[in-house]
C-alpha cells in the first residue's frame, strides 16, 4: 500500500467520480494503481468498482478501417480486429490474485454478473468485424478451456484475463451457489458456444448434483458429440463416469453407439459415423479400463 495517508472514505468517493467522468488521468496505469492500493475490506467498495471498470472489454483495431463495399473482399483493406480490456494484464491478474479471488465469498455474486455481462459485450463488439457470427464463435474457438490453461493465453490481447477471473467464478459458483449455478446451466441454449461451455463446466463442477444427474442431463442436452462443446464433454464424462450405476451407464452408452446426426445423402454416412463413435468410447474407457460395456462395444466396431 502506498504511504500516503487518505481517508478511505474520501478515496472511495474519489475513485467513484474518476469512473463516472470522461477524464483521462495523466500517466498510464492510474487506475490500475489506484486498484493496486486497494486494501480490504475498507476499500472493498472501491477496489470492486475499478477491477469492473478495468475488465471492460474494448476493440483492438489491427489494420486501418475502409468503409467501401468494393474493398470488403480485399484482404490488404478489410479490418482485422480483437477484443483487448481497458485495464493491463499485468496489473488485473495482481489484483485478482490479491483481493478477489480469495474474496469470492464477498465479491462472487456481484463479479458473477459483471463479468458475464463483459464477456456478453465483447461478443456484441466483435461481431460487426466477422464474416458469419451465427457460424463461427471466434471466441469460443479461440479458447481452448473454460478452466485455466496454458494454451487459453496464445493470444497477445488482454481479453483472455477476463475469462480466466470468470472461470474462477464459475467454479466457485458451481461449489458455493446453487442458485446462481442453475442460472449458469440455463446457458446451456444460449446461441453463443462458450456460454454452452460454461454451462458444461458448471455442471462439471457441480456439488448440487451426482454423477448420474450429470451423465443424464448431458445426454437429455444432446451434447455427447457437440463438437464446439467437446472439451468439456469429455472431461465432464471422464470424471463422472466411475461412479455412474449400471443402469445409466448402459443408457449413455446406448447413446453414444447411436452415433451423431449425419447428412442423410452422404454416401460414407455409416463409415462417416463410425469414428466419432469409437474416438467417444475410447476415451470412456481411459476413465474406467474395466468397464466391459464399453469393451464390448469397441470390440463390435473393430470387428464390423
Amino acid at each position: 500500500k502506498s504511504d500516503t495517508v487518505m481517508d478511505r472514505k474520501a478515496f472511495g468517493i474519489f475513485v467513484s467520480l474518476l469512473l463516472k467522468t470522461t477524464y483521462e488521468a495523466q500517466g498510464r496505469n492510474t487506475l490500475e494503481y489506484l486498484l493496486e492500493d486497494c486494501g480490504i475490506p475498507e476499500d472493498s467498495g472501491a477496489a470492486l468498482s475499478l477491477f469492473i471498470h478495468l475488465t471492460k472489454p474494448l476493440i483492438e483495431l489491427e489494420n486501418k478501417v475502409y468503409i467501401a463495399a468494393e474493398h470488403k473482399d480485399d484482404p490488404e483493406k478489410t479490418l482485422d480486429a480483437d477484443l483487448g480490456l481497458h485495464g493491463e494484464s499485468y496489473w488485473l491478474t495482481k489484483s485478482w490474485d490479491r483481493i478477489f479471488r480469495k474474496n469470492l465469498s464477498q465479491f462472487g455474486e456481484r463479479l458473477f454478473f459483471a463479468l458475464k455481462e463483459h464477456v456478453e459485450s465483447g461478443y456484441d463488439l466483435i461481431r460487426p468485424f466477422e464474416s458469419d457470427p451465427e457460424k463461427f464463435d471466434s471466441i469460443s474457438y479461440q479458447r481452448s478451456a473454460i478452466e485455466r490453461h496454458g494454451q487459453n493465453h496464445k493470444l497477445a490481447n488482454d481479453f483472455p484475463n477476463l475469462l480466466d477471473c470468470f472461470s474462477d467464478v464459475l467454479e466457485w459458483t458451481a461449489y458455493e451457489q446453487k442458485d446462481l449455478a442453475q442460472v449458469s446451466l440455463s446457458w446451456i441454449k444460449s446461441p453463443r458456444f462458450l456460454f454452452r461451455r460454461f454451462a458444461i463446466f458448471v455442471m462439471h463442477k457441480s456439488k448440487f448434483h451426482t454423477p448420474d444427474e450429470k451423465c443424464l442431463w448431458l445426454v437429455e442436452q444432446d451434447l455427447i458429440f457437440s463438437y464446439h462443446t467437446h472439451h468439456e464433454v469429455y472431461g465432464l464424462l471422464k470424471e463422472i463416469y466411475p461412479a455412474v450405476n449400471i443402469e445409466n451407464r448402459k443408457y449413455l452408452i446406448a447413446q453414444i453407439v447411436k452415433g451423431p446426426q449425419a447428412q442423410e445423402d452422404r454416401e460414407d454416412r455409416k463409415e462417416w459415423e463410425k469414428y466419432p463413435i469409437f474416438q467417444m468410447l475410447t476415451w470412456l474407457q481411459t476413465s474406467d479400463p474395466h468397464c466391459n460395456l464399453i469393451k464390448a462395444e469397441i470390440d463390435k466396431i473393430k470387428m464390423a
